[in-house]
């Protein structure tokens, strides 16, 4: 038996506890494994990535941590303002990032947490894309 979307909860192999993402592209993330699982055993690994329909794309990868910290880079004087705000986990992995209108640093975050880069790369990362 398999669910998907906003009903499922499964343990995420990077954070080790049950969590659960109510959005469009985590349900079709979550159909697509159960397919290729029909005949396989192949854990679920989400992109943890979400961004909503509106006027601005906003961009949401990952999960923030309790203990973890962030940062605000981008520039939100403009006429259509960019920002992103990296957050690390306690032990200064970057785990995710909220990101309004810089789609080009959002997909390096999300590139950067899938390989478990350092907050320290994506801050550097995030201020000379601020700076051009």
């Amino acid at each position: 038996m398999y669910a998907a979307g906003d009903v499922a909860r499964w343990p995420h192999p990077q954070f080790g506890f049950l969590v659960r993402f109510e959005h469009g592209t985590n349900a079709a993330d979550q159909a697509r494994c159960a397919v290729a699982r029909l005949d396989t055993c192949v854990p679920y690994r989400p992109s943890d990535y979400v961004w909503p329909g509106c006027d601005w794309r906003l961009q949401i990868v990952g999960r923030l941590q309790a203990d973890g910290t962030e940062a605000l880079f981008g520039n939100l004087e403009l006429e259509r303002p960019r920002a992103a705000l990296p957050h690390a986990d306690a032990a200064g992995r970057l785990c995710a990032a909220v990101v309004l209108n810089w789609p080009e640093s959002f997909l390096q975050c999300r590139r950067m947490i899938a390989a478990g880069a350092e907050i320290v790369e994506a801050r550097n990362l995030l201020n000379a894309a601020g700076q051009a």
